[in-house]
């Protein structure tokens, strides 16, 4: 009786990892969150630092900037994205859940690979034109990721202001929107001129940055969009 009541206790409490989980799951859970909110905090308080002077403080270079680069391209596509659906559906009247997700996430991954695709651009421009092996795809990225946050600010403007269905002054904000992502492009590139260790004249650097931007916008609109840009939407969009 006394082994019989041994096992039965045994069999019928449950372990302490049964009761409260694996505390290594829970130690790396809480770890994980603060580092998260950490990351925050200071991408918002590296946001406030450049609105005060883009100029200056892009070009104080950290090796953690490019973490905010990353950040800032998901949040200006988003915001992009979001504010293009609501000024589309305000325009063109159109709505539904099939038309957001085709709306938002086309506008979304053009914004952002748009801006993915600048930068590979400067990467090898000052690679291979400037002949500054010394400088990475991340040092670009973070000095781009600096700039990036006006166009930021405007397309969060853009997605209120589309919201509320204010089609004229967001339809303005749109466009500064995308003209801003490619004058952060142009300055990113000839803030690293003085670091070109080959005689390439930094106009026709930009000039072949602006053309390749074109380009690239262009195909991928073909390849993205498609016949969803055709007619009466392909010419508003092409404002």
């Amino acid at each position: 009786m006394s082994e019989g009541t041994e096992t039965a206790a045994t069999t019928q409490i449950p372990s302490i990892d049964e009761q409260t989980g694996d505390p290594r799951d829970v130690g790396w859970s809480n770890e994980h969150v603060e580092k998260s909110k950490e990351t925050a905090l200071n991408y918002w308080a590296f946001v406030k630092d450049i609105l005060k002077s883009p100029s200056k403080r892009e070009l104080n270079d950290h090796q953690h900037h490019f973490v905010f680069g990353y950040i800032s391209i998901v949040l200006v596509s988003l915001f992009y994205g979001l504010g293009f659906y609501f000024y589309w559906k305000e325009s063109l009247g159109f709505g539904g859940e099939t038309a957001f997700l085709k709306t938002f996430f086309e506008s979304f991954l053009s914004v952002g690979l748009e801006a993915l695709f600048s930068v590979v651009s400067i990467f090898l421009v000052t690679r291979f034109l400037f002949k500054a092996p010394s400088l990475t795809f991340h040092h670009i990225l973070g000095r781009y990721g600096a700039l990036i946050t006006i166009p930021v600010v405007c397309s969060i403007a853009f997605f209120l202001l589309a919201m509320i269905g204010m089609t004229s002054l967001s339809g303005i904000l749109r466009s500064l929107t995308s003209l801003l992502l490619l004058i952060v492009t142009v300055i990113t590139l000839l803030s690293y001129k003085d670091k070109a260790k080959a005689a390439f004249d930094p106009i026709y650097a930009v000039a072949l940055i602006v053309l390749a931007n074109v380009i690239y916008t262009r195909v991928q609109s073909e390849l993205l969009f498609g016949d969803f840009l055709g007619g009466t939407f392909g010419n508003l969009l092409s404002f």
